[in-house]
């Protein structure tokens, strides 16, 4: 089952409560099915549903950490944090030395 935006629920209702058009019509004009129309003119609110789940962002673990760095020095790049990042996973996994060129960690 699709989700309409609130626009076009608002357009159905308004089409059918003020203009009077025919549910059949209403159907034709928006190119929506007739049971979706009679579906939303008999919700008495918009549907405020998400059409899919939210998607999980890549950032989203280290969002916490990233807002910290950043509060420490306001002018850290992204290439920065990346770089700060990888030297901590090195340090992280036992390895010792200086970190000088690793593959972007997707």
């Amino acid at each position: 089952m699709d989700v309409l935006r609130v626009s076009q629920w608002a357009e159905i209702r308004h089409m059918h409560e003020v203009q009077h058009v025919p549910k059949r019509e209403i159907s034709r004009r928006l190119i929506l099915d007739i049971k979706t129309v009679r579906r939303e003119l008999a919700r008495s609110k918009a549907s405020h549903k998400r059409a899919s789940p939210r998607r999980v962002r890549k950032l989203d673990p280290l969002r916490a950490r990233v807002v910290d760095l950043l509060k420490g020095d306001p002018e850290l790049t992204a290439k920065r944090i990346g770089r700060l990042r990888e030297a901590r996973m090195v340090r992280h996994r036992g390895l010792t030395g200086e970190v000088h060129r690793l593959p972007c960690a997707g």
